[in-house]
């Protein structure tokens, strides 16, 4: 079994770490997923509003769409009587 250099696997986990900082700090990482998983709750929030004003529309559309239908079968049924 070969021995490890220490040396060697230390270079090369600070090479890694070094790369993962260029990228971004973990912490900004972090605090960046807090706020997407913030901004997602928020979207989700303003969704499930939309939709209940959607159904509330809808229920008023097909009342007025029925009271239309009502009042042109009676014209109708004047016209024909």
């Amino acid at each position: 079994m070969a021995l490890i250099d220490k040396r060697l696997l230390v270079e090369e986990c600070l090479t890694i770490i070094r790369k993962i900082h260029k990228i971004k700090a973990p912490e900004e990482i972090k605090e960046e997923n807090i706020e997407i998983l913030k901004r997602f709750s928020t979207y989700a929030q303003l969704m499930e509003k939309d939709l209940d004003e959607l159904a509330k529309l809808s229920k008023e559309l097909r009342a007025e769409l029925d009271l239309f239908t009502q009042a042109s079968t009676m014209s109708k049924q004047q016209l024909d009587g």
